[in-house]
């Protein structure tokens, strides 16, 4: 038995308690390694669909408040039998929200179609709108027309942000437009190809895709698609190339376009014609971990995922990959659905899109 003497017990106790509260009290680094031993998820779901509006109708994007608050954004057009709005007989509405039992229809400021949507709180939302962006404090939406400040950007494919000070809007040319609560401000993003999607984990590791269907100038030989990387400085091109056709692929890399990005601690999702890259934001080391094997019908062009072991990659015909944190699991549930975004949290996942381009569903998903 060892025996310790009052005054070393003291120091003993005081260095423990130092030790707790420096350890309790050291921030967590922004990228942490990959976490082997998560859970599984189940790789069952119970689905609903529902449709919204009539032929013409259109949903770009969507956002998971919680089960019973769930906002789908685009362009949702409805019978209007006195003509009291327009003398069309038609009426048109650009958003509608889920509150549990219903879809309610509604005309965010102008009634323009929009284009993404990004949810912090009831009184602290973004959408964009013919590539401005649109802002609602709880009161009221305020329009932000970037060209009238003298900025030369069009915004609308993507928002994502770690609040209303430190928020990113990407769209045609090459835009990327940061926000910092009290300016808009144009980025130099090294590329005029469309940028479709952005995700991040802070705002020091931001991720970008661009493609393009264009044959140009600058690209006669064939598209281009990049995926970007911003390190708190500057936009960087991470991964480029020149597709001759939207089937390029290759069975060890990136190729084809890049359509797609997710990330999360440590690990990064691309996905692309070859498949869904994964890699190791710490150790910049990555793999398909899904090639050209003929599980999917198409090429995964959405991925999105609430944690390692839950990670979703989607085609745009309704089929999908799901990563449950030790295997992937093909479902067809969706087969058929041209799906255009999707979102997930907690145990929800939905998706918006049409039906055959024939009227618009939104399906929404539940773990069991």
């Amino acid at each position: 038995m060892i025996v310790i003497g009052k005054e070393k017990m003291t120091y003993l106790v005081v260095f423990i308690a130092c030790l707790f509260t420096f350890l309790i009290q050291c921030p967590e680094k922004s990228v942490k390694p990959d976490d082997n031993q998560s859970d599984t998820t189940s790789h069952n779901f119970v689905w609903e669909m529902d449709t919204l509006g009539l032929y013409g109708s259109y949903l770009n994007d969507v956002a998971i408040v919680d089960e019973n608050n769930i906002w789908v954004v685009g362009e949702i057009i409805v019978d209007d039998p006195d003509s009291s709005y327009d003398g069309t007989g038609k009426e048109s509405f650009n958003a509608a929200r889920w509150n549990g039992e219903k879809w309610n229809l509604m005309q965010i400021y102008d009634r323009s179609p929009l284009y993404s949507i990004f949810y912090f709180c009831e009184n602290d939302m973004w959408v964009t709108s013919f590539g401005f962006p649109e802002y609602w404090d709880g009161n009221k939406w305020t329009l932000y027309h970037l060209q009238n400040m003298g900025i030369d950007a069009s915004v609308g494919f993507g928002i994502w942000g770690t609040s209303s000070s430190k928020i990113y809007f990407v769209g045609y040319a090459g835009s990327i437009v940061e926000y910092n609560g009290s300016r808009f401000r144009k980025m130099t993003s090294g590329t005029d190809t469309p940028i479709i999607d952005i995700w991040g984990i802070d705002e020091n590791h931001i991720w970008a895709t661009a493609k393009s269907n264009q044959f140009d100038d600058e690209h006669p030989d064939g598209y281009e698609s990049v995926t970007l990387f911003y390190d708190g400085i500057k936009w960087i091109r991470k991964y480029e190339s020149l597709v001759g056709h939207t089937h390029d692929h290759s069975n060890t890399t990136i190729a084809g376009y890049m359509n797609s990005v997710w990330a999360f601690k440590d690990t990064l999702y691309i996905s692309s014609n070859s498949g869904l890259w994964k890699e190791s934001i710490k150790k910049g080391k990555g793999k398909l971990v899904h090639g050209p094997d003929n599980r999917l019908n198409g090429y995964p062009f959405l991925v999105r995922g609430t944690g390692y072991n839950d990670v979703y990659a989607f085609t745009h015909w309704g089929e999908f990959l799901h990563y449950n944190g030790k295997t992937w699991n093909r479902d067809l549930s969706l087969n058929g659905i041209n799906i255009s975004k999707v979102d997930v949290k907690n145990n929800l996942v939905v998706t918006v899109g049409d039906m055959q381009f024939r009227y618009v569903v939104i399906v929404r998903g539940h773990h069991i």
